[in-house]
């Protein structure tokens, strides 16, 4: 995932000693820089795998939803059907967004 917050564990975000092993920092980088530049664009980033599924709205056009994985038992964790967005193949109920202290990244 490209931010930390989309980098889930049991419901919760990696921390800050976990999260530099398990993110693309310089991918989140590049896009908040782009959706900051292009408020007119919806962007959504398609990544995994964490431990758990989630959904973490980074700025008003930029959201990320992270699929789930378990070890040896791959599976499809969601549909995306350009007519009618994402569906909910699995539970998305964790969502989160960015804290304060993220947003000067």
């Amino acid at each position: 995932p490209p931010f930390r917050e989309s980098c889930w564990y049991d419901g919760q975000h990696s921390d800050d000693d976990w999260a530099p092993f398990f993110t693309n920092d310089a991918l989140g980088r590049m896009l908040r820089e782009f959706c900051h530049r292009q408020p007119e664009h919806q962007v959504w980033v398609l990544c995994g795998h964490t431990h758990h599924a989630g959904r973490s709205r980074i700025a008003q056009n930029l959201t990320v939803w992270t699929g789930s994985a378990e070890y040896g038992q791959p599976q499809v964790n969601a549909v995306l059907d350009l007519a009618e967005g994402l569906s909910s193949a699995v539970d998305w109920s964790y969502t989160a967004t960015p804290s304060n202290s993220d947003s000067s990244r």
